[in-house]
């Protein structure tokens, strides 16, 4: 299959004075030869073609009461239609409207490139938004329709904000953690799993619940883990990603890193979304990277926590979901074994797609001398459909779990399955 990468163009943005869900339909203006200067006649072609009077529509400077500014002697064309995302500062504007995609395969937030396969030719539209009650900001798209009919890998340092009419996903839409990779938006996040020392595991990454601790190591070292990362209120709204976890402290940091953190990805459809069988949305956080045997003065290293999932908003007018929408957490790693001839410990599992929870990495094997152990301990399983699990302590400790991220719905949802059954965690209606 060929495959273009579509470099996308960018959109003024209309600073936003409210966040909602409603169309502005602004009337278009009336062109004339030429314009009659700031305020000093009956007509003004510039912007609002009407007479000035002592409440004018802010488009240009003038003596009675008007607060914008107007600098052409030229028609500036028809007044744009906006849309006020939920939970973005910026109103994102409509027209030109770009082509309907399909067959898209990839999204990165960072270059703004849409990759399409099956050589399709399709525009998209991208702009940088300021989002509320986030310390950062996203990328949003902007589409006349979407359909997701293959599988598509969001990536980039910033959350994705897709801005619609209709959005209709019948396959995989994945912006999780990749290991210790994170997923879009994950470069800033609250909930950060705490570190571990040289031989103790890393916390879990927080966001649906507090993250997991990590374990502690009883060998020569007798310390607690990690402390797990904080959990995030679920009002007000935030596009936050999830958290990573917290390291181990390897020295030089050549075991035991952090799980990535999952995505945020926002959309917005003006009609509807609908989710069908086969449609699934994934922000899962990343596995724990397993800590590494050291020779026996030095004891085996912790594992790192698991990163946290991240954050999915749907907000349209009608919502139907058949498939599922998951944020689970990662596993944490296992601790390399405490001796010369010990082994690393695994890696924490990333989560699959099957509705279990991310196990944690084993532990790394070693000796048992004179009844003290040299092994390392497990990592913590992830949180999901159970909160995650804390590392297990031995001659050094595993990393904790990652916590489930948070879904949210805003929408009238046209249902006949319970979202019990389709989300996990649960969603949660704005």
């Amino acid at each position: 299959m060929n495959r273009r990468a579509v470099v996308p163009f960018l959109f003024a943005v209309v600073a936003a004075t409210a966040c909602g869900l409603t169309l502005d339909d602004l009337p278009a203006t009336t062109p004339t030869p030429a314009d009659g200067g700031p305020d000093g006649s009956v007509v003004d072609a510039g912007r609002d073609a009407t007479a000035d009077s002592a409440a004018d529509s802010g488009q240009e400077t003038g003596p009675v009461d008007d607060s914008g500014a107007e600098t052409g002697t030229t028609d500036a064309g028809p007044t744009p239609t906006l849309i006020d995302v939920y939970g973005v500062a910026n109103k994102v504007d409509t027209g030109p409207s770009a082509n309907s995609l399909v067959d898209v395969t990839s999204i990165d937030t960072d270059a703004k490139v849409v990759t399409v396969g099956g050589g399709n030719v399709a525009n998209g539209a991208f702009v940088d938004v300021q989002l509320t009650n986030n310390a950062g900001d996203a990328v949003a798209m902007r589409v006349k329709k979407w359909t997701v009919n293959q599988p598509v890998q969001i990536t980039g340092s910033k959350p994705l904000v897709v801005v619609a009419d209709t959005i209709d996903i019948q396959a995989k839409i994945d912006a999780s953690a990749r290991g210790v990779t994170g997923g879009p938006g994950a470069s800033w996040a609250p909930g950060v799993g705490g570190n571990g020392t040289s031989k103790s595991g890393g916390g879990g990454g927080g966001r649906f619940t507090n993250g997991a601790t990590g374990g502690g190591a009883s060998y020569v070292e007798n310390n607690n883990g990690g402390s797990g990362g904080t959990s995030s209120p679920a009002s007000p709204f935030a596009l936050l990603a999830g958290a990573a976890g917290g390291a181990s402290g390897a020295p030089g940091g050549a075991c035991g890193r952090a799980g990535g953190a999952g995505g945020a990805l926002l959309l917005h459809a003006t009609a509807s979304i609908t989710v069908g069988n086969n449609g699934l949305i994934t922000v899962h956080g990343g596995g724990g990277e397993g800590g590494c045997p050291f020779p026996l003065t030095v004891s085996g290293s912790g594992g790192g926590g698991g990163g946290s999932g991240g954050t999915v908003l749907l907000t349209t007018g009608t919502l139907t979901i058949t498939g599922k929408l998951l944020a689970f957490g990662g596993g944490g790693g296992g601790a390399g074994a405490s001796n010369a001839i010990g082994v690393r410990g695994s890696d924490g599992k990333d989560p699959s797609d099957d509705g279990q929870n991310a196990a944690g990495g084993a532990g790394g094997v070693g000796l048992i001398v004179a009844g003290i152990g040299f092994n390392g301990g497990s990592g913590g399983s992830g949180g999901g459909t159970a909160v995650p699990q804390a590392g297990q302590k031995d001659g050094s400790g595993g990393g904790g779990g990652g916590a489930a991220g948070r879904l949210y719905l805003r929408a009238t949802v046209n249902n006949a399955t319970p979202l019990k059954n389709l989300c996990s965690p649960t969603c949660e209606v704005l």
